[in-house]
């Protein structure tokens, strides 16, 4: 049920093995997580379907942006419940 993937380490060349298991990405990741990722794709969404990026440039820093917000969403909940 899982695959595997050899990596080159960076710092001595070596491979590591990695084993990836199939399955949801959400399943590894918490209710805050899984909402808030939710929250910045929705966001991204809406606000490229009202700015209508023209280029791949235009549609990189959007997203950046977006993730900007998330991020200090993050750190403001962060900040509030003492937990990271």
């Amino acid at each position: 049920m899982s695959e595997h993937l050899l990596l080159p380490n960076l710092n001595d060349c070596n491979t590591k093995k990695v084993v990836l298991k199939k399955g949801n990405l959400g399943h590894n990741m918490t209710n805050t997580e899984l909402i808030q990722n939710m929250h910045a794709e929705a966001s991204t969404k809406e606000i490229s379907n009202t700015v209508n990026p023209k280029s791949f440039e235009e549609s990189k820093n959007l997203a950046r942006q977006v993730g900007n917000v998330a991020k200090v969403t993050l750190k403001k909940l962060e900040a509030k419940t003492g937990k990271k």
